[in-house]
């Protein structure tokens, strides 16, 4: 099962182009819009197209988001998502981040931890 949620972050990685929302202003997207019709979206909208993707195949999901903006230290201003698996009758949450180049598959992405993080799990595992 871990090997089908590594594959929903590569496919996001190669297939869903990373683009920021314009400036002023906060655009969702739906995971099909993302998907089959944009091929693109800021970090919510990765986060909600691997969140579906993981949902589809039995998978939990959820998302972490993260207070990682100095200028706006009171605002959450990242999201990625997190796939809950079940390996041995125990719960594993994978945070997988497909809007960082140097996010690894299961950690959160470089220096999220110095900064105020709350996961929010939409479908268990």
């Amino acid at each position: 099962y871990e090997d089908e949620a590594r594959a929903i972050v590569e496919f996001m990685r190669e297939h869903v182009r990373y683009t920021l929302d314009p400036r002023g202003l906060e655009l969702v997207q739906s995971p099909w819009f993302t998907l089959l019709v944009q091929g693109q979206g800021d970090c919510d909208d990765h986060a909600t197209a691997a969140a579906a993707l993981a949902i589809s195949l039995g998978h939990g999901a959820g998302f972490r988001t993260v207070k990682g903006d100095p200028d706006r230290p009171d605002d959450w201003s990242h999201v990625y998502a997190v796939i809950g698996l079940r390996l041995r009758g125990e719960e594993l949450w994978l945070p997988v981040d497909s809007t960082e180049k140097n996010a690894r598959f299961g950690e959160d992405p470089p220096g999220a931890s110095k900064f105020e993080r709350k996961t929010w799990v939409v479908a268990p595992a």
